[in-house]
């Protein structure tokens, strides 16, 4: 038995402006032979620890599909949020930006995570509310409680 194979694609920051250097790391577990990198914008690599240049302002999906000397595979995902130089930021919670949390903020954040809306990277980064790179409900739940 070769062990459990999965994959845990890290990166040194998670947000950047563009244009911006991101640096990315291989921490998956199990007997890896293989990696394969996608940054989420059509662009690829098969390095364990590769960089990124992003060029453009948006969300992007990294994938990282690392492949075992047994031949299994495992995917892992994390989110980068690359924004405009000069984008006005939200803070965090306030995902329309007008000042305050409220309800509003917490239903933005619901619809996000439903499948309804988008965000625009400052959107994002103000719902993502535990910092952890994935909005779910515990960032509508942290958002809720600090509504007025």
């Amino acid at each position: 038995d070769l062990g459990n194979l999965q994959s845990i694609p890290r990166a040194s920051t998670i947000t950047t402006t563009a244009p911006g250097e991101i640096h990315f790391f291989d921490k998956s577990e199990g007997p890896v032979g293989s990696w394969y990198w996608n940054f989420g914008e059509g662009s690829t690599s098969f390095e364990i620890h590769p960089s990124f240049y992003y060029t453009n302002p948006g969300i992007y999906n990294v994938t990282l599909t690392v492949t075992g000397l047994n031949g299994a595979t495992s995917d892992g995902q994390m989110t980068i949020v690359v924004t405009a130089e000069g984008a006005q930021d939200h803070d965090r919670g306030d995902i329309n930006g007008d000042g305050s949390l409220t309800v509003v903020d917490v239903l933005l954040c619901t619809n996000y995570i439903l499948g309804l809306m988008e965000f625009t990277p400052e959107e994002f980064l103000a719902a993502d509310a535990d910092g952890n790179g994935v909005i779910d409900i515990f960032d509508a739940l942290g958002i809720s409680d600090l509504a007025d």
